[in-house]
């Protein structure tokens, strides 16, 4: 871009700084936009044995911080089974978005599919660094809860309750 612009009487004044940095400002908020784009794109090839996402919780390692996403997949129709999924993801910045860290399916429960999952609760104070999901054995008709405490990126301790 030129340091001047014409004007009707053919002096030539200094371009004022703020128009010099106008382009660039424009950049940074038109981000934001763009971001929901791709989500509004992505979204038709989301798994459809998805049943539950929830986000929540806060964590904070090593600088960063950001929150949990529980995944609930499943499927069947009389004996309705599913598979429960962890991510820690970052929260990013005003030009940067969310990045996910992680991703970890329960292995105690995802071994042997046999439940259905209610939406989780936080549990523990405003950081909720742990959740509590109640299920369904799909077999036995029984109350359970479980207790998943995140004790790391892709680390949790998982306890087991039957109601």
């Amino acid at each position: 871009m030129p340091d001047t612009f014409p004007s009707p009487t053919r002096f030539h004044f200094p371009m004022p700084n703020f128009l010099k940095q106008l382009p660039i400002v424009a950049m940074f908020l038109s981000a934001p936009l763009l971001a929901w784009e791709d989500v509004e794109k992505e979204l038709p090839a989301l798994n459809p044995d998805i049943r539950h996402i929830w986000s929540g919780g806060n964590w904070q390692h090593r600088g960063k911080e950001g929150f949990f996403r529980l995944i609930v997949a499943g499927g069947g129709y009389e004996h309705y089974k599913a598979k429960l999924y962890v991510q820690w993801i970052d929260h990013g910045s005003d030009m940067e978005g969310p990045k996910l860290l992680k991703t970890v399916g329960i292995a105690e429960i995802n071994d042997s599919p046999v439940y259905a999952f209610e939406l989780p609760e936080c549990k523990g104070d405003w950081k909720c660094d742990a959740i509590r999901v109640e299920a369904i054995h799909t077999y036995e008709s029984s109350r359970h809860v479980f207790e998943i405490e995140f004790t790391g990126i892709g680390q949790y301790r998982l306890k087991h309750n039957v109601l």
